[in-house]
């Protein structure tokens, strides 16, 4: 099962085991009457919404509900690790587990930020955010090309080669005109700048630029060689409007309302608490009620 895999399930145990091995030798204490009324602070309280979940799980899991049998060895499986984590906690077992303490803190900015990513997006709220952010949504300009290779170590006068061709291209020649093998696609459909540029060079990219739509043209030098270029279109860069990218931009709102969530309850914690770092350099403080001792 999955929960075998959890690093905390593993703390539990040897939590558990050191706690039951402690037991065995640490010296008889005197037994709690009976009659002596229970600390409230100890009790583990099962509650019905505990046992729906239970028996959700095990239905989401298997598909039907969990006998009596089934339910009992869940209930309990519960109850144990319910008590082992207390008693983890107690011992203080979770601050030794580096993974652990990660796991916990995650889970407390967690649920900070998903009461921020249910909060309610009004119109306004996604217009100003678009308005604020326009550059991010900004889409780059994009060439789609078809262009013919010839390569410099098949042909002596590689240039003279592409003129030859490009002769026969414009003097309405209908074969479809030879090509060198190359690991680049004789097809390249809306590339941007920088695609262009990691698979032609710079060169070669601000000479692709250039270049009207419809005809054929060159011949550009990339760097792996010579070509022959027909750029069939060419799109400028924009910013498309709000109603094209509304989910992309509502996700941006939300993940930033997550992040400054995140932030507001960090510094709400450095107000509550006050942080000692011992033996630290006074720079390296960060904001907040933070104070250092030698």
């Amino acid at each position: 099962m999955s929960l075998l895999k959890e690093p905390l399930f593993h703390f539990l145990a040897l939590g558990a085991l050191l706690f039951l091995t402690y037991s065995q030798f640490k010296p008889s204490l005197p037994v709690r009457p009976i009659t002596q009324p229970i600390d409230e602070s100890r009790q583990v309280r099962i509650s019905a919404s505990d046992l729906q979940l239970l028996r959700q799980n095990w239905e989401q899991e298997w598909h039907r509900p969990p006998t009596q049998q089934e339910f009992d060895i869940l209930r309990n499986g519960f109850i144990r690790e319910e008590l082992l984590l207390r008693e983890a906690l107690t011992l203080g077992l979770h601050r030794d587990d580096p993974v652990v303490r990660q796991r916990l803190a995650q889970r407390a900015e967690f649920l900070s930020q998903d009461l921020a990513a249910h909060s309610n997006i009004e119109d306004s709220d996604l217009n100003a955010f678009f308005e604020a952010r326009k550059e991010d949504y900004r889409v780059p300009e994009e060439i789609t090309f078809e262009h013919i290779f010839i390569n410099p170590q098949r042909h002596s006068s590689p240039n003279d080669t592409a003129r030859q061709i490009l002769a026969n291209l414009r003097s309405g020649g209908t074969k479809k005109s030879p090509s060198d093998r190359s690991l680049l696609e004789r097809g390249q459909p809306q590339r941007t700048r920088d695609e262009i540029s990691d698979l032609f060079g710079i060169d070669f990219t601000e000479q692709l630029f250039k270049l009207h739509t419809g005809d054929w043209q060159g011949p550009i030098t990339s760097k792996v060689g010579v070509h022959l270029v027909k750029v069939s279109l060419s799109s400028p860069s924009h910013i498309p409007p709000l109603t094209e990218i509304r989910e992309e931009v509502r996700k941006d709102l939300l993940n930033e309302r997550r992040r400054t969530a995140g932030e507001k309850l960090y510094h709400q914690l450095l107000e509550r608490y006050q942080v000692v770092i011992e033996e630290q350099d006074q720079a390296a403080v960060t904001q907040g009620k933070v104070e250092t001792r030698p």
